[in-house]
């Protein structure tokens, strides 16, 4: 028995999944809540070497739509075929996680785009038939990270792909936000050339273990003055990345002989970035390092980390000198050595 299509109506597009693939193949949102369907942008006009609107250019004069579809709508998808059936043009995307961003084919307003998605071995597994709208709102079709992402790497950018090319303009650090918790992160906003990623870069590494939030607001509008069909917000968490060494958080300090140092040293076992790690318990243990004195170091040189911080309050040396150092271990961390300093 053939397998009977599906409809799902998204707009102007029906997505037709054959019921005779795995339920893997379901036509499902990035954030498994509800269906989707391809999004078919209105008809955006390019020109030659010309730059219309924030940099975008083409080979030639022409209309075009904008196809795409979000993540995980058709797990197995290999490739997406595009056809306009009132001009003849196509065009075949490779697909990413059951989706794929924005592609331009030629296309006016009511023309009728057909839309095949392949498996593995060219298995059909959903087909599409749209038409291209007189009028519609940008829409979100992805972003990296996407919603409730977890151990996000410290030094992630956030970027934001749209259905269809913006006005540069309309994309500044006021409509693209980072939150954490409601304070704004200090960054830059920037635009592909394109007009269809835009890229949140935060000026600091990003703090482990948070929580943060995307804001994309209806302040950005297409090439056509539509703003964004609604307001976005993408929360994720970042990593806690390992630890992998120490440093001195408090260093020995010029000090008099068989006094203990103060402030008491302390030494950090931190992560690659040089971050703190809170979790840690680690023994650590401090020794002469350069040692002009021949000195002996006394007090308690071995202690459990609190807080991922190892405090020694009772340090010190007999034997005055000048440009002793301490040096800190622990395990298969990464040491540490201190500044020079004198008795």
């Amino acid at each position: 028995m053939s397998p009977i299509p599906v409809g799902v109506l998204v707009g102007t597009t029906v997505l037709f999944v054959l019921t005779g693939c795995s339920d893997s193949n379901r036509i499902q949102g990035p954030d498994e809540s509800e269906d989707v369907g391809v999004v078919v942008s209105e008809s955006v006009h390019l020109t030659i070497g010309g730059q219309p609107a924030n940099g975008f250019s083409a080979s030639r004069q022409q209309d075009v739509a904008f196809v795409s579809l979000a993540p995980g709508s058709v797990q197995d998808g290999e490739l997406a075929s595009i056809t306009n059936v009132s001009n003849g043009a196509e065009r075949e995307v490779e697909m990413l996680d059951g989706g794929f961003d924005p592609v331009p084919i030629s296309a006016l307003a009511d023309d009728t785009l057909e839309i095949e998605i392949t498996g593995a071995g060219g298995v059909l597994l959903a087909q599409t038939i749209s038409i291209v709208p007189n009028a519609r709102p940008p829409v979100i079709v992805r972003t990296d990270p996407p919603k409730r992402k977890a151990d996000v790497p410290l030094n992630s950018r956030a970027v934001i792909v749209f259905s269809e090319p913006l006005d540069v303009t309309t994309v500044t650090t006021e409509s693209v936000q980072l939150l954490e918790i409601d304070q704004a992160v200090d960054g830059t906003v920037g635009l592909s050339a394109d007009g269809l990623r835009a890229e949140f870069t935060p000026a600091e590494l990003l703090a482990p273990g948070r929580t943060y939030t995307l804001v994309i607001t209806t302040d950005v509008r297409d090439l056509q003055g539509d703003p964004l069909e609604e307001r976005v917000e993408v929360s994720f968490t970042t990593e806690i990345p390992p630890a992998t060494q120490l440093a001195f958080a408090i260093p020995p300090t010029e000090t008099h002989g068989n006094q203990p140092m103060v402030p008491a040293v302390r030494v950090a076992i931190t992560d690659q970035f040089g971050n703190t790690v809170g979790s840690a318990t680690d023994l650590v243990t401090v020794a002469l390092g350069a040692n002009p004195g021949g000195a002996t170091l006394s007090g308690t040189t071995t202690v459990n980390a609190v807080g991922g911080i190892a405090t020694f309050s009772d340090l010190s040396i007999a034997h005055p000198g000048t440009g002793y150092t301490l040096v800190a271990t622990s395990g298969s961390l990464t040491g540490a050595t201190s500044t020079a300093f004198d008795i």
